[in-house]
């Protein structure tokens, strides 16, 4: 699969015209959230992309505390009490690694720990490789693997479940596969205000426009930098453009006013949706996501 990246600047904070915009990132609280109802060891889960694919493997045989909330941005978590007690009762640290979850790192002490991103190909060290179902593949045999050395009595369970859950991936990729196809290839780049979906466009021939494609996702683009990123927007051939439900608007709403592109906003890509939205698991976060890119763009011409 080929992927193209268009890295418009980045290095400065905003200049005065856009100064205004700002940082800050939304999302719910970060308490972590457990298993209702769940018996037998206790795994601790660093995103809900993790806690949701370990429970599908683990059944009601583990209780799973996901340390990231729904909707909610895991660069803006710091270790809380309760977070810490979580973390110090836990049987397993499940963690996602490539620097998304170093929160967790004064905290393990010695914690039986498994970074479930262990052997996935990355994309410029970026974190998000979830976006790629291939890789959510692999991540579920991690998972299963460290379930297994964790809790051996209930080995077969976890082998069973697994099978299950990979067959249902199989059938996530191929939805995901079809239905991207249907955006003309001239189409199909996502335009974005981080490479949050870096491996969904190399997975499934995408470009991406990123406005500020810093790996510090704290930092923003000076206002040359922006006025350069404007001029790539205006020449895709795009209707819409793209913002994440966890991160703050307003800079990718400047951006639509100043491109005349429709902003698509509630993208679930940093964590899944809450319960009820339809993406509050991994299959139905992808689903959803997929659904919202094609919609904006299956309609443009190339």
């Amino acid at each position: 699969m080929r992927l193209h990246i268009s890295t418009v600047g980045i290095a400065t904070a905003l200049g005065a015209a856009v100064v205004a915009l700002g940082a800050c990132r939304g999302g719910d609280s970060g308490e972590p959230t457990a298993t209702p109802g769940a018996t037998g060891f206790d795994v601790v889960a660093s995103t809900t992309q993790i806690a949701d694919m370990t429970r599908s493997i683990a059944g009601g045989k583990a209780n799973v505390t996901s340390l990231v909330g729904a909707n909610q941005d895991p660069h803006e978590i710091e270790l809380t009490p309760k977070t810490r007690r979580a973390i110090a009762d836990a049987d397993l640290v499940l963690r996602n690694g490539l620097g998304l979850d170093a929160f967790l790192d004064k905290a393990l002490s010695g914690k039986r720990t498994v970074t479930v991103t262990d052997g996935v190909p990355t994309l410029q060290e970026n974190p998000h490789v979830w976006m790629a179902v291939a890789n959510a593949k692999r991540m579920v045999e991690n998972i299963r693997d460290a379930l297994i050395a964790a809790d051996g009595p209930n080995a077969e369970l976890y082998r069973v479940n697994t099978a299950d859950y990979l067959k249902e991936l199989n059938g996530l990729e191929g939805y995901v596969r079809s239905e991207t196809d249907r955006v003309p290839a001239p189409c199909r780049t996502l335009v974005l205000e981080h490479n949050s979906l870096l491996y969904f466009a190399a997975a499934y021939d995408y470009q991406i426009i990123a406005v500020n494609p810093s790996a510090n996702e704290d930092s923003e683009p000076s206002a040359a930098d922006l006025a350069k990123a404007l001029a790539v927007i205006r020449a895709a051939k795009v209707p819409g453009i793209f913002a994440e439900g966890s991160a703050d608007t307003r800079l990718m709403e400047q951006v639509a006013r100043d491109t005349g592109k429709r902003l698509v906003t509630g993208l679930y890509v940093d964590s899944l949706g809450p319960a009820g939205s339809g993406a509050d698991t991994y299959v139905g976060m992808m689903r959803a996501d997929t659904r919202m890119i094609v919609a904006a763009l299956e309609r443009c011409q190339g």
